[in-house]
């Protein structure tokens, strides 16, 4: 069984939808359903952990395609993904990163966290005044997975995040995307 050799780390709400679209459209490319979370253990985003033999059934179908990867939003702000996924892939790995602007971002994140029930502060203001509270283990909303996705300020730290990719990888192996670049040239 094929292990991927392609991973495309990023945030939630910075297009990673759409580059992960394009890329199973891409006939030299497989690409794993999107969020298996297998990388980033310090997230909890799978509690108890999901396992290795089903992390990689999500490749099985991979045939004789170029690149084997998969796309998990969070593997970014992880300060463990990066040398966990290091740890396990092959010299030939490639990572992807997508990046948004960030106070955009902040609202897009909040507004969709607070939609699907993972915020239950309403207001961006008020949630991120709680931010330290919620560092330390109080105001968290009942629900958020993972639980730091709340922690909204932290992950606006691009540079300490695309970081520990390059440092794990080499820049040779890692491209950083940028959302408002992809979508002015989308349709070139």
């Amino acid at each position: 069984m094929r292990r991927p050799d392609l991973f495309f780390v990023g945030h939630p709400r910075s297009g990673s939808g759409l580059l992960d679209s394009f890329l199973k459209g891409h006939p030299d490319i497989f690409m794993a359903r999107k969020e298996l979370h297998y990388f980033g253990s310090d997230l909890r985003y799978h509690v108890p952990p999901r396992g290795l033999e089903n992390y990689l059934e999500h490749f099985s179908k991979a045939g004789d395609e170029r690149r084997v990867g998969e796309a998990s939003t969070w593997s970014l702000i992880s300060e463990r993904a990066a040398p966990e996924i290091r740890q396990f892939a092959t010299e030939d790995v490639r990572i992807l990163i997508m990046l948004r602007e960030p106070v955009s971002w902040l609202h897009s994140l909040h507004s969709h966290l607070v939609f699907t029930g993972d915020e239950d502060l309403s207001r961006l203001p008020e949630a991120l005044d709680a931010e330290d509270d919620r560092k330390a283990g109080r105001r968290l909303p009942p629900y958020s997975i993972p639980a730091c996705a709340t922690w909204y300020r932290s992950h606006t730290d691009y540079a300490t995040q695309v970081s520990r990719y390059f440092e794990a990888f080499g820049r040779e192996r890692v491209k950083v995307l940028i959302l408002d670049d992809l979508k002015a040239d989308a349709g070139g």
